[in-house]
């Protein structure tokens, strides 16, 4: 039953840092995909 238990908290702790990295990948890309825009948005006022 220990056994078990501590194979359930470890899985826990897996999913939790998979969570964590999820969300800092989303991070990451909403911010590059923000500097995209803002890189276009350049692009677009330098060629008039």
């Amino acid at each position: 039953m220990e056994e078990l238990r501590q194979a359930n908290q470890e899985l826990h702790y897996e999913i939790d840092q998979l969570a964590q990295s999820n969300r800092d990948y989303e991070r990451r890309t909403y911010n590059l995909k923000r500097d995209i825009v803002l890189c276009e948005e350049r692009i677009r006022y330098l060629e008039k």
